[in-house]
């Protein structure tokens, strides 16, 4: 099952923009698990550099990020205060922001934001989406939903036609990440002296994750491990991320397609039907090493 993070960026105890992330959230799967984080649960010292080099960063702060971190996806809906963040959203995100550099574990992220005016926090919105989006190297699908008592029901959801097709964009969107098995393409690929041989992949669309079974050009294998370009060992991949793949059983052609599979069953039976139709026969195919002779 998969499991969403939803946190509704305000302090109210009846936030409307925590109503929407949760509209949000449900809209996406019917099989999730949605993981509802109050702010007022999280409660902290205002944030400062001397408080932090006193004290220490806060429990509350590790445990926000923690919750994170077990997320498959993330959907965040922004009140707008004097323009801007909530106190109470910003001090944890400066909190958080201190703990390491990949501040949302580099989780499928849907912005949204709503008010009762009619730019329904179009400005806190846009400053979220320009800072997250440097963490980010695929667009993150945003949503602004005015006039929200107007425009908005709980049972019924966005009430007018043409912002609830705008709406259902943007699930669909995060969906594409969330949901779909990785695509992409094959940078380069060699055999390396102690690791063995390794596939540098740039992710086009869906979600790669460590225990992948894939095929790329006539290679096949179980993403091992990966490792994003800062060199960190990471379990999940998202578009436009380059990540280093070991588990492949060759080296791969730069160019070479990339395809995710549910089984080792059908990494197999895909890379068969590649062989037949590119004139290969199969000499062997046994656990991880595949012999091709080329028929004469």
């Amino acid at each position: 099952m998969k499991r969403i993070v939803v946190i509704g960026a305000s302090s109210s105890s009846n936030s409307i923009n925590r109503k929407l992330a949760n509209y949000a959230a449900k809209s996406i799967s019917f099989d999730t698990e949605i993981i509802d984080l109050n702010l007022n649960d999280f409660e902290m010292p205002i944030y400062s550099e001397d408080l932090q080099n006193s004290l220490g960063i806060p429990q509350k702060a590790f445990d926000f990020k923690r919750e994170i971190s077990k997320s498959d996806a993330l959907v965040i809906s922004l009140a707008e205060h004097n323009g801007s963040y909530t106190a109470a959203f910003k001090n944890i995100y400066d909190w958080i922001s201190v703990i390491d550099a990949d501040i949302w574990c580099s989780k499928p992220i849907l912005l949204l934001s709503t008010s009762n005016g009619v730019r329904g926090g179009k400005t806190v919105l846009e400053t979220a989406h320009n800072r997250f989006s440097r963490d980010y190297k695929y667009e993150i699908p945003y949503f602004s939903l005015p006039s929200f008592n107007k425009n908005f029901d709980l049972n019924e959801g966005i009430l007018d036609v043409r912002l609830n097709q705008d709406f259902q964009a943007v699930i669909i969107d995060l969906k594409t990440v969330f949901e779909s098995k990785a695509t992409g393409y094959v940078l380069e690929s060699k055999i390396d002296v102690g690791r063995g041989p390794i596939a540098n992949v740039i992710i086009t669309a869906g979600t790669l994750k460590k225990g992948d079974y894939f095929v790329s050009g006539l290679r096949w294998g179980k993403a091992r491990a990966l490792i994003n370009d800062k060199g960190q060992n990471v379990n999940e991949a998202y578009p436009s991320s380059p990540i280093e793949i070991l588990g492949i059983n060759g080296a791969a052609k730069s160019g070479d397609d990339f395809i995710v599979l549910e089984t080792e069953k059908e990494a197999k039976n895909f890379l068969q039907s590649l062989y037949d139709d590119r004139g290969f026969a199969i000499q062997a195919l046994v656990d991880d090493n595949i012999q091709i002779m080329r028929v004469q």
